[in-house]
């Protein structure tokens, strides 16, 4: 795996703390070193955590030689398409109930405690909850046993306090869910083939289902799940 902040000979300073260290590349979500960062099950993504926050802070403070700035220029796209790859085989897992899914983190805005709640009149709420208030935002409160045909989701009343918010194409939704377990990489080729009878509009649900700890794990497709999403506030 390709390391997120490769030592470039141009930069003035690679992406470090100040005592030089980068656990995100050693025990984080872009190294492979166990045990693994214990704060990832808080944060779920380093991108989350203040500490990757203050090293990028740090590096951004220190000036760009110009060279480097020309290369990166050019080389700009290749990296967003590297990026899209790296992004493409990390995912979120969560648990509903008894079932086990998993959502593609580069869809992932934020996982955090249930915000208050407003119901939508003359809605099917057993789908649309109403609007949830995230950061002062209304969201699209949406729920996925719902949307996938499972039991009724009484998040508030069943004492549910997590939610992944999830965000495509300017798309933004909110689902509570039971548990956020955290990051991995799934692989293509890791992946059976979902059960044909998640479908919503015509289009699949789950691209694929792979196992882990002894747990069947549904992977979402993110267009369809926006999509379906979308279907619900006409």
């Amino acid at each position: 795996m390709q390391r997120l902040t490769p030592m470039d000979p141009h930069s003035l300073a690679p992406l470090v703390t100040a005592s030089g260290e980068d656990c995100w590349n050693q025990t984080g979500v872009w190294g492979n070193q166990t045990p693994r960062c214990s704060r990832l099950q808080e944060v779920i993504h380093c991108r989350n955590c203040d500490v990757f926050t203050r090293a990028g802070r740090r590096l951004f403070e220190n000036a760009a030689n110009l060279e480097y700035v020309g290369e990166w220029a050019d080389s700009k796209s290749i990296a967003e398409v590297q990026e899209s790859v790296a992004d493409n085989s990390s995912y979120t897992i969560f648990r509903l109930g008894n079932e086990w899914l998993a959502i593609r983190t580069s869809m992932v805005k934020e996982v955090s405690e249930i915000g208050v709640t407003h119901c939508l009149p003359h809605r099917n709420r057993e789908i649309l909850k109403g609007l949830m208030s995230v950061h002062g935002q209304l969201v699209p409160w949406i729920s996925l046993e719902g949307l996938m045909g499972g039991a009724k989701d009484d998040a508030v009343e069943n004492g549910r306090h997590r939610c992944i918010v999830i965000e495509s194409r300017q798309h933004v939704f909110v689902f509570s869910v039971a548990q956020v377990h955290g990051v991995m990489k799934i692989t293509t080729n890791s992946m059976r083939e979902a059960p044909a009878a998640l479908v919503v509009g015509g289009k699949k649900l789950l691209t694929g289902v792979v196992s882990w700890l002894e747990h069947d794990v549904g992977c979402l497709d993110g267009d369809a799940l926006v999509n379906a999403c979308n279907e619900q506030l006409l």
